[in-house]
């Protein structure tokens, strides 16, 4: 049974506490900084209440979030295997698509539903993107207003958030 194989880290980056959780194969859910420990452990729990903790879990890519919010980081997260979490082809797109952004880039929602193969779905995407259960990994935050303002963000931190993980990417 996959239950018992999930395991999840809790750790500390620049602006509070950030959880990841998956299995040995695959990340599964991220939560963006928490301002405490707890905070971030309590928002892992509550979708996989029955992971088991284990701080060296996925040991390099902790390293890698960590670089990233100092602004040390390099890469793309995109190369990091993940378990997409959608309950449709057009949620599974929109999302696949929007790891294909850069750091360093921002696109518009109709761009995205343009790459997403729908391209009058502007406004569907950004309910794809509020369901977003790996962000940072799958950048929703580089996705903007089409008047290129920044637009919303439903996680944790809010837009407030979301002009610190763009300006960490120098998008800003």
């Amino acid at each position: 049974m996959i239950d018992k194989q999930i395991s999840y880290a809790v750790f500390k980056v620049d602006p509070g506490f950030f959880a990841i959780a998956g299995t040995d194969k695959h990340l599964l859910k991220t939560i963006l900084p928490c301002p405490t420990k707890a905070a971030a452990t309590k928002a892992i729990l509550k979708e996989f209440n029955f992971a088991r903790p284990a701080q060296g879990y996925m040991k390099s890519l902790q390293n890698d979030i960590k670089a990233y919010y100092k602004s040390t980081y390099t890469g793309n997260f995109a190369e990091i295997p993940v378990k997409i979490n959608a309950k449709t082809d057009f949620a599974r797109s929109v999302l696949k698509a929007c790891r294909k952004i850069k750091p360093g880039q921002t696109v518009n929602y109709s761009q995205l539903a343009k790459m997403a193969g729908s391209p009058k779905a502007a406004r569907a995407v950004g309910s794809v993107l509020a369901k977003n259960n790996l962000p940072l990994i799958i950048p929703c935050h580089r996705i903007i207003r089409n008047d290129g303002k920044l637009g919303g963000f439903t996680a944790p931190g809010g837009i407030k958030m979301k002009k610190t993980m763009l300006k960490h990417e120098k998008a800003l």
